[in-house]
């Protein structure tokens, strides 16, 4: 069962890149799926942008876009700007920074799909 996890704890957020890298080292290890590899690479970055945001007292906000986060670690003078900031602009490209296509129902039955979801909070 996986555990579960809070997502203004910086260690659940250390927690869930370390299970991205295990699994960018394997598809690494066996040279496959190259432009996964660098999304999922990505994705674990801002994992621990998110963390050290949080640590500098940053209130988390529903963002995937690296260029953003960057720019708030900038603004808090991050000691991290250094090592992420030629990453974050080589990985900012290949993230998924848009939200998907919306669902266009075809019948009564989906029609629900297509309104925004209501009263759902959460960060990510």
């Amino acid at each position: 069962m996986p555990r579960k996890t809070d997502s203004c704890n910086p260690a659940d957020w250390i927690y869930i890149a370390e299970s991205d890298l295990a699994g960018l080292r394997l598809l690494v290890a066996s040279r496959t799926a190259y432009e996964m590899c660098r999304s999922q690479l990505a994705a674990a970055l801002e994992k621990v942008l998110k963390v050290e945001l949080i640590r500098l007292g940053w209130r988390l906000v529903k963002t995937h876009d690296l260029k953003v986060l960057a720019g708030e670690l900038r603004a808090r003078q991050s000691d991290l700007m250094e090592q992420v900031d030629l990453l974050c602009e080589g990985l900012a490209e290949v993230y998924y920074t848009a939200p998907l296509p919306r669902v266009r129902p075809r019948g009564p039955r989906l029609a629900h799909v297509a309104q925004p979801a209501r009263g759902r909070g959460g960060a990510g």
